[in-house]
């Protein structure tokens, strides 16, 4: 019986990558590389917001984001009293509001740069995904620029081959251009514009489909991402307390390490999207950790490296499929 049931959960897990999505970080930041009549902006801080069409009922894109959200810090700098504070003025006239009758929602700012302002031509947002603008001020001109609409959808394992650098091209006459380049890890300070990257084929269909982990809030996205996880690992660990005769707790030690170490993985990813592997090695130990904690002499550290890796790898293999 017991073999049978072994040959059923390896042919189960086989199957897994069909229809699950495992240990899923948010996707990588967004660099606006932005260039003014093919100058870069190297002279003073600007500022800039991406928008988002918002339907009247609910603001969903704000939800996808930590601290950084548009309203939040103009309603601080605005509740300070600090309407003449430079950031205020730049964030006032970034206030925007463009109705969009065909989609029955209004463009209006959803994130401000990570930083809260732009300098070196470059502006670090968190991320966003589905249909977005990017609106620029330059206070040295006094002008606002609305560039053209793009789609952003997380693509590749663990969003690998999601665009990150966009370069923004500002002119005159108030013209702005915005195009998706590709690579993932690319070096932010190089010029988008210079490289020899090609465009998104696909970044300009704002019909794109960007899954359903673009459409819900960040703190959800964390609870799905867990849920499935946990479903994998657990399957995994389950083989091993079978075989090994390891006792059951182990799978609370699984459940017990997931639901600490997800969540600090998706904060940790979503800052630096290049601490991605070295975050999963410190889960591998940290999980390892806590199976020693509560077996304690009942298995050794070998065992419980190996547990955790495995488990790991199972989740991580398996990666985004369907929610994204």
């Amino acid at each position: 019986m017991k073999k049978h049931l072994l040959i059923g959960i390896c042919f189960f897990i086989l199957a897994l990558p069909k229809f699950v999505l495992a240990d899923a970080p948010p996707p990588p930041p967004v660099f606006l590389d932005v260039t003014y009549e093919g100058q870069k902006i190297t002279d003073e801080k600007f500022y800039a917001v991406i928008l988002t069409c918002q339907s009247s009922a609910q603001d969903l894109s704000r939800s996808n984001n930590f601290s950084d959200g548009f309203n939040n810090r103009y309603d601080e700098l605005k509740n300070k009293a600090q309407q003449s504070d430079r950031e205020f003025v730049a964030l006032d006239k970034l206030n925007i509001t463009e109705n969009n009758p065909a989609n029955n929602c209004t463009w209006k700012p959803s994130m401000i740069p990570i930083s809260q302002s732009c300098s070196n031509s470059q502006c670090h947002f968190g991320w966003i995904l589905g249909n977005f603008k990017a609106a620029v001020y330059l206070p040295g001109i006094d002008k606002v620029f609305i560039s053209n609409q793009l789609s952003r959808k997380y693509e590749g394992h663990y969003g690998f081959d999601t665009p990150r650098n966009y370069a923004v091209k500002l002119s005159k006459d108030g013209g702005a251009i915005m195009a998706a380049e590709i690579g993932m890890f690319d070096d932010p300070s190089i010029s988008p514009a210079g490289s020899d990257n090609q465009p998104h084929p696909d970044m300009n269909d704002p019909s794109r489909d960007t899954g359903l982990m673009a459409k819900v809030g960040l703190s959800l996205q964390i609870i799905i991402s867990l849920i499935v996880t946990l479903f994998v690992e657990l399957i995994v660990v389950l083989i091993f307390a079978l075989v090994k005769k390891f006792p059951k707790k182990i799978l609370l030690a699984t459940i017990i390490g997931n639901v600490v170490s997800l969540p600090l993985l998706w904060i940790l990813v979503f800052k630096w999207y290049q601490m991605l592997y070295p975050g999963e090695i410190l889960v591998v130990i940290f999980e390892a950790w806590i199976i020693k904690l509560l077996l304690k002499e009942k298995i050794n550290w070998k065992w419980c490296l190996i547990i955790s890796l495995v488990a790991n790898i199972a989740s991580f293999i398996f990666g985004p499929r369907l929610l994204f």
